[in-house]
């Protein structure tokens, strides 16, 4: 990706199950015991700040990548990514059967990594690749580290705002999440609970 972060997209909700493009990636980093701002942020990174499913990137040995964590054609094929349409795209890569979702458990991610382990395996295909850079094939320059410690912060305020509520303060205080699955399912739950996080929130007012 090269362009900073945009306005938010417009229409970003699955008319088959009503969820929103936030609500499926908290699905989607539940299901992976991953925290929903780091996942969220790598997307926002990897579309340039659209959250477009269908956004396309380089065009490299493996095709024309495109998506939110820009598939190249093979991936797409074996994860199952359909980009025929805005909402298909957004359905079949995201949810806990997703092909985002798919492709983490298949490229050795485990619940409770973090952010810098999930954006390795995003940008270089497997947890632990720090050093690793595709910018010979088009991508943004850096290493896997230098992109993740210092060019995601316009990036983690973005993923902030597309998740909402509480998700914020932890943008704002420059803190990641990682914990385990059962645990972030658990917090997940609260979190979009008004009746509970409405009055914590008060109180911390």
């Amino acid at each position: 990706p090269t362009a900073g972060p945009s306005a938010l997209p417009q229409g970003n909700i699955d008319p088959a199950t009503g969820l929103s493009m936030g609500e499926l990636i908290v699905e989607t980093a539940g299901a992976i015991g991953a925290d929903p701002l780091d996942l969220a942020t790598a997307i926002s990174f990897e579309t340039g700040g659209t959250f477009d499913p269908r956004q396309k990137g380089p065009t490299t040995q493996w095709g024309q990548h495109e998506g939110l964590i820009q598939f190249g054609q093979p991936q797409q094929q074996q994860f199952g990514v359909d980009l025929s349409r805005h909402d298909a795209a957004m359905r079949s890569q995201l949810g806990a059967d997703g092909a985002i979702a798919r492709y983490f458990r298949e490229n050795g991610f485990k619940p409770g990594m973090s952010g810098l382990d999930l954006y390795s395996t995003i940008n270089a295909g497997a947890p632990g690749r720090y050093n690793a850079s595709d910018a010979n094939n088009g991508g943004t320059p850096g290493s896997v580290a230098d992109k993740w410690n210092n060019q995601m912060a316009a990036h983690r305020q973005k993923a902030a705002q597309l998740l909402g509520g509480d998700f914020t303060a932890y943008a704002n205080a420059g803190q990641s999440n990682p914990m385990s699955q059962g645990i972030l399912r658990e917090l997940i739950g609260l979190m979009t609970n008004s009746e509970v996080s409405e009055p914590i929130r008060d109180l911390a007012n």
